[in-house]
């Protein structure tokens, strides 16, 4: 996810050099860019997201289908702030890896619930940040995916209270 992201940030730099936002007319002028794309794609290609089972899910599709089409229509939005820079790729990352993690050990044990209190904590205080400086890029895909944590979370607070009851 990290080099999609990165992309993602460099084609949004240069658009805002070049005064296109469309990736297929700056492709043309410029091979470089064309190159990064390509090499991007070919990474997909061989990993067959596509078919990737984790992507199947819907949550987890939308942010990457998000990520992807911040790619196309070079329209990434790259806070000025360089910490919510910073901010905001850990989170996009984190947003896919941990829900990615629990996926793939609920294939071999369906009962596994995530623990990790401190990433937990660490990623809503991190989007917490981010709303906070009236960032809304890919937040709907994020929450939707916080939701696939807090569903798999042993600490999750409504369903702890579900069991109390």
């Amino acid at each position: 996810m990290d080099c999609n992201v990165s992309l993602a940030e460099v084609f949004s730099e240069y658009a805002k050099i070049d005064n296109s936002r469309v990736l297929s007319n700056v492709a043309g002028n410029h091979p470089e860019i064309e190159s990064c794309y390509l090499e991007v794609v070919e990474m997909d290609s061989l990993r067959d997201t596509m078919h990737q089972p984790f992507f199947q899910s819907k949550e987890a599709n939308d942010l990457y289908c998000a990520i992807k089409r911040s790619q196309l229509s070079m329209d990434y939005d790259i806070p000025t702030n360089p910490e919510t820079r910073r901010i905001k790729k850990e989170l996009l990352c984190k947003s896919m890896s941990v829900p990615f993690y629990i996926w793939q050990v609920q294939r071999t044990e369906p009962e596994y619930q995530y623990d990790d209190v401190t990433a937990v904590n660490g990623m809503m205080a991190m989007l917490d940040i981010y709303k906070s400086e009236g960032n809304t890029q890919f937040v709907p895909e994020i929450e939707a995916l916080f939701g696939v944590i807090e569903k798999n979370y042993k600490y999750n607070k409504s369903k702890n209270a579900e069991k109390h009851a």
